[in-house]
């Protein structure tokens, strides 16, 4: 990895990590208090609301992760004109799509309180559109402390109001409105900061020009909008194939799966930037996609390990083993799904660095129809044998995250992956191994849970450095990941 991509990827990944800290410790608290105030009932519908607008906020998205992300990382001198187009095309889709959720709610004969909460939750789609076109600037100028900065606050408030609300007495409608209320304020502080870095004199917009950013975007949205209909379909096949219940049990699942996703989302998020301006250097796009293969292993194992072997005890704490007693099951299935997540993840940021968005937008498709089909047939038969529909739709998830990871495997580049250091990955695989077999023994002598965690953790990190999984250089570089006593780079204004 080249000393200034090096850099910069670790500077982005610090300031990540810290914003992601902070905020997992307000989502933790919210956690602690949401499913056990609502049950698993409330908690489902509140659930069902929040996946169906992610659905849709892909839509009003239209792929802004990756195409402005890479349109200003390759050309900041036009930053502005591609914010201004960008912001004006995704706020007419907002307003299409919030009509799309509310004739999804009739249609689909939801009671009146479900209809009421994805009507609220849907609010949002009217500025979604340039709360995401600002965040690929701040990616695409690899400035992503501001966003933070609004990410942060609106955690803070989303916890602090949610639990002040939950204490009395209210109900999943309310939890609404307070997100609709944190996230607008997310997007005012996000609309200052980009006011300071971009001209005074916004150019106006050109019809021309936005249509052109929605054709280059269409296919990073075919892949984002097909792997999202993957990712949130099955909630809703839940909710219409068994009751609330079932999709509160898990979704308090899925809810912790959706946490441990931090890790792949800020890596991904700090290298798209370095490997969108490789794209025409395949040696060096080649590297940084086998560092980012390894690093995403080596973080992911432990991670997967310890959600399978400690799922009963994080349900207790977190949700109360009386209500979501049927959650473990599914925990542990998304604990093996998680690894293959994490892999995929980073693929998927390769290949469209690499210019493969069209090819990975087809086989985003293509498992769509393999994930409606398994849920189809799995959780009405888990339902039916089990009582629990979510143990299908886990299962369907992780099938179709493999098949997902062999199709990119495919359709990577010639020699991309070709120097991939498959003796590492064997390292960090036999690591993990060693660190489960050290769970079992201390489980077996009767220590606590949380030492057997720790103690694990530290047994896979002694391992990874006595197997020599990663290099002193590599080393040097996690520690120079925390911003903290560092000197930000200093801020230039992005123009024409």
């Amino acid at each position: 990895m080249p000393g200034e991509a090096a850099k910069s990827v670790t500077r982005t990944v610090g300031i990540l990590s810290v914003t992601k800290i902070l905020t997992w410790i307000s989502s933790s608290a919210l956690m602690f208090v949401l499913p056990r105030y609502l049950g698993p009932e409330e908690y489902g519908k509140f659930f069902l609301g929040t996946s169906v607008v992610a659905i849709l906020g892909v839509i009003v998205e239209f792929g802004r992760e990756y195409s402005v992300a890479k349109a200003i990382s390759r050309d900041q001198d036009s930053a502005a004109k591609i914010v201004v187009n960008a912001i004006g095309a995704r706020t007419l889709i907002g307003v299409l799509a919030y009509i799309g959720i509310v004739v999804f709610a009739i249609v689909a004969r939801y009671p009146a309180d479900v209809r009421w909460i994805l009507c609220i939750l849907g609010i949002p789609l009217f500025w979604r559109g340039t709360s995401a076109v600002l965040w690929s600037y701040f990616q695409g100028i690899e400035m992503m402390k501001y966003p933070s900065y609004g990410g942060i606050i609106e955690s803070f408030l989303i916890a602090l109001l949610s639990i002040i609300a939950l204490m009395n007495g209210a109900k999943a409608d309310v939890l609404a409105w307070i997100l609709v209320a944190c996230g607008f304020i997310n997007v005012v502080i996000c609309s200052a900061f980009a006011r300071r870095l971009l001209p005074r004199r916004l150019p106006r917009i050109d019809r021309r020009e936005s249509l052109r950013l929605l054709k280059e975007g269409v296919p990073y949205f075919l892949n984002t909008m097909f792997g999202i209909i993957s990712y949130r379909v099955d909630t809703v096949m839940l909710s219409l194939l068994t009751s609330a219940k079932v999709v509160g049990w898990y979704g308090a699942s899925y809810r912790l799966f959706d946490v441990m996703m931090f890790i792949p989302t800020i890596f991904s998020i700090s290298v798209f930037p370095i490997l969108a301006r490789s794209w025409d250097d395949r040696d060096a796009l080649a590297r940084m996609a086998k560092k980012s293969l390894d690093f995403i292993l080596l973080a992911g194992i432990p991670i997967a390990v310890g959600i399978f072997a400690f799922a009963p005890q994080i349900i207790t704490v977190i949700f109360g083993i009386e209500g979501y007693q049927p959650s473990i099951l599914v925990m542990r299935i998304f604990g093996v799904g998680l690894l293959l997540v994490y892999v995929d993840v980073i693929l998927g940021t390769t290949l469209l660095a690499a210019d493969k968005q069209r090819q990975l937008s087809m086989s985003a498709f293509a498992a769509i129809f393999l994930n409606v089909g398994l849920n189809i047939w799995l959780i009405p038969y888990t339902q039916n044998r089990f009582g629990n529909g979510g143990i299908g739709a886990g299962i369907t998830t992780v099938v179709t995250e493999f098949f997902i990871m062999i199709l990119m495997l495919s359709m990577m580049p010639p020699r991309l992956l070709r120097d991939s250091s498959v003796v590492v990955q064997l390292k960090a695989v036999a690591a993990g191994c060693v660190m489960g077999l050290s769970i079992g023994l201390m489980n077996l002598v009767g220590f606590h849970w949380i030492v057997q965690g720790s103690v694990s953790l530290l047994v896979y990190g002694v391992m990874i450095l006595a197997l020599k999984a990663v290099s002193s250089s590599e080393l040097a570089l996690v520690q120079n990941a925390l911003p903290f006593g560092r000197r930000q780079p200093q801020e230039k204004k992005v123009g024409l």
